[in-house]
């Protein structure tokens, strides 16, 4: 673990974010859970962000986070089974240090993009400023085009 946090730091410290494969940090079996609810979840179509961002994807809410309100998982069994993977010791330790503090969930949702789908730009903590840290699972395996921007540094 101690040497995917120092991989992590040093992508870090470059770029506005790490990348590695999530095997080094879910079981197979907590990435084919994830895979599995992220499939089954309900969907909502949402076109507009809640920063006001221009959108076109459909999202299915685990947990949501509202301004001046305490998160709430959402979808019953299907948004307290993903969060449990994504609390467990393994995912949480890594977190926890990789920050330096107790790391906590705010918000986790399944972004669907298909063909045309889009995100528009925006910036995290604008939906809540308590975010310290926002992550994207990439389950996508016949994927083909389009393209994942992060903005750092005005790069």
């Amino acid at each position: 673990m101690s040497n995917l946090v120092d991989i992590s730091n040093e992508q870090l410290s470059q770029n506005a974010y790490a990348k590695f494969s999530a095997e080094l940090l879910f079981t197979e079996d907590q990435l084919k859970e994830m895979e599995y609810l992220v499939d089954v979840v309900p969907k909502e179509k949402v076109l507009i962000g809640d920063v006001g961002d221009d959108n076109c994807l459909l999202v299915g809410r685990f947990m949501q986070d509202k301004k001046n309100e305490l998160p709430i998982i959402s979808n019953g069994d299907m948004g307290k089974k993903m969060l449990s993977i994504l609390n467990s010791s393994n995912v949480k330790n890594y977190f926890d240090s990789l920050i330096n503090t107790d790391s906590y969930i705010r918000r986790c949702q399944a972004n669907i993009l298909t063909e045309g789908s889009h995100i528009g730009v925006h910036i995290d903590t604008y939906s809540n400023m308590d975010y310290i840290y926002s992550v994207v699972v990439q389950f996508g395996k016949d994927y083909e085009g389009g393209e994942f921007f992060v903005h750092y540094n005005n790069n």
